[in-house]
């Protein structure tokens, strides 16, 4: 956990974030479709995200993030039931965005890491067996993980507001539930809409 603490700020110093110039504060709605490297259904949520964006010119922007997210997954187990697996986590990432401007609209991708730290998870079973547990058994989830996040996406801005649409995908780089099978690598596709105030 020190480490990951550690990991974390070391990388908002080395991209700028005491020295930060602030330029754009957003509020984000985010779909996302979950899943993982064996589970057998998407996993549809909503996630809330607050954000700010700073050291911008033409050609680069930093992305910092604090955003509700979810690591979900669905799976068959004994006698065709299924295992839905739930963990939701405070999640802070920053992005390094690479732009593309036009006279009208702003285009870029980006790339960045993220670390969560799990604020609850559930696990429910449909089917025969009657069984809704909370970190029980071979099920339990780490309380950090690490993540890579990439996104592209576009802007446009209207005078100090600033509109938003991107898609991103997440991966995370550590496991989420060990004991599972194959690690529980969990995947998010998400797409997100957020407005910005230029401060």
């Amino acid at each position: 956990m020190k480490q990951h603490i550690l990991l974390f700020l070391l990388l908002y110093i080395s991209g700028g974030f005491i020295s930060v110039k602030a330029q754009i504060a957003k509020i984000s709605n985010i779909l996302s479709s979950n899943w993982s490297n064996n589970g057998t259904d998407k996993i549809y949520k909503y996630n809330p995200c607050i954000g700010i964006e700073y050291l911008e010119n033409n050609y680069f922007i930093l992305s910092s993030n604090i955003s509700l997210s979810n690591k979900a997954q669905k799976y068959s187990i004994v006698n065709n039931n299924i295992l839905e697996a739930n963990i939701q986590y405070i999640e802070l990432n920053t992005t390094a965005r690479f732009k593309l401007m036009t006279k009208k609209t702003s285009f870029f991708i980006g790339v960045g890491p993220s670390i969560g730290w799990k604020t609850k998870s559930k696990y429910k079973i449909h089917g025969d067996i009657k069984e809704n547990t909370s970190d029980h058994g071979n099920f339990i989830a780490k309380k950090s993980v690490i993540n890579l996040v990439t996104e592209v996406g576009a802007y446009k801005d209207f005078s100090k507001y600033r509109i938003e649409l991107f898609t991103s995908y997440e991966t995370n780089i550590t496991n989420v539930i060990p004991e599972s099978r194959k690690g529980f690598i969990g995947h998010s596709l998400a797409l997100n809409i957020s407005l910005g105030y230029q401060l």
